[in-house]
């Protein structure tokens, strides 16, 4: 079971404390991102998912 907050009733720092989110400084983290990484060819591409919001609505888990 899901619980759904409308993404315009939610803060940030309700973000922070229901998903347990940190701020990160350190510039050796997730280093993958940051390197000359190859272009995506066109199966890559059409085998993405495409992600959407569109009601601006944040679904998790119900602990």
């Amino acid at each position: 079971m899901t619980t759904t907050i409308p993404a315009e009733t939610i803060t940030l720092e309700q973000l922070r404390d229901l998903f347990e989110l940190e701020l990160i400084e350190n510039d050796i983290f997730f280093t993958e991102w940051q390197g000359n990484l190859p272009e995506l060819t066109e199966q890559d591409k059409e085998q993405q998912p495409t992600l959407a919001c569109p009601q601006s609505t944040i679904y998790y888990p119900d602990s």
